[in-house]
């Protein structure tokens, strides 16, 4: 409930201001904003569910099915991140000036996790590193507010956007090692357990930024940025799990969706007057 409240607030709030820069508001309207930032981006564990199997003997058949678990330890690692955005802002006043914005945002999101014997039921411990690409796309509202008469500015934006993860890497080493497995220890695709949907796993969420900026000419700025990601919704529910669900091994399987993370970013601008 609170999220689809901040959703429905979300959109409130950027629908007048994208309709403003068509139609004209209060003030004068400055030219485009080309903001790029860069810096280092990690994720938040609670998104991601992974699935082992068990074996069962009925009627004299052993059947596999595959269960939640939890696993033994879970994190993530820090990565490169890289995004561009385009904004628009009105003067409210000498020091406040507000608008839209739109851009796209990438980064990597890394996982590990372990699984001791106890917890998949077998004679060996498992340990898993996931890698796959996102990228987001964004709209929303942007501003700023000067504390230095056009020198230094708080800076902040917060919208939906729509966050697509692909590109599934996976490795997994078992201790006591099998004899006969030749994947273990080694970099590999992981394939959905049903590929009959094969587009990336899709978040809609929502962004907020916030940060502090430097005038270093009339045009150009330097500055830095905090920005996080909270989920809203993701496709393919629980009557959908097999069309995004993929395969570690013969032992076990996950979903990654439902990204909340975080990342620090310094930031470069032009404005286009």
């Amino acid at each position: 409930m609170k999220k689809a409240l901040f959703f429905a607030l979300v959109l409130a709030l950027t629908a007048p201001m994208l309709k403003a820069q068509y139609y004209g508001g209060i003030g004068s309207i400055r030219g485009g904003r080309i903001n790029v930032f860069g810096g280092i981006h990690n994720g938040m564990t609670g998104g991601t569910e992974f699935y082992g199997s068990t074996v069962t003997t009925e009627y004299g058949y052993s059947y596999q099915y595959f269960s939640e678990t939890q696993p033994t330890t879970m994190n993530h690692d820090m990565s490169a991140c890289l995004g561009i955005d385009f904004s628009v802002l009105n003067d409210r006043n000498e020091s406040f000036l507000i608008g839209a914005t739109a851009g796209i945002f990438g980064n990597k999101n890394i996982i590990h996790a372990t699984f001791d014997k106890a917890t998949l039921g077998r004679p060996y411990d498992t340990k898993i590193d996931i890698e796959s690409n996102q990228i987001d796309f964004h709209i929303g509202l942007a501003g700023m507010v000067y504390i230095v008469p056009e020198k230094v500015s708080i800076d902040f934006s917060i919208g939906p956007g729509a966050l697509f993860t692909f590109g599934d890497q996976v490795r997994y080493r078992r201790t006591p090692t099998l004899p006969n497995d030749t994947r273990d220890n080694a970099w590999g695709d992981a394939p959905k357990v049903d590929d009959f949907m094969k587009f990336p796993n899709i978040d809609i969420m929502a962004f907020a930024r916030i940060g502090v900026s430097y005038n270093i000419t009339d045009i150009m700025w330097v500055g830095a940025l905090f920005q996080y990601h909270q989920p809203i919704i993701a496709f393919g529910g629980e009557n959908t799990a097999e069309y995004v669900i993929r395969s570690v091994n013969d032992d076990i399987r996950y979903i990654d969706r439902k990204h909340k993370d975080w990342a620090a970013l310094l930031t470069w601008g032009i404005d286009l007057d």
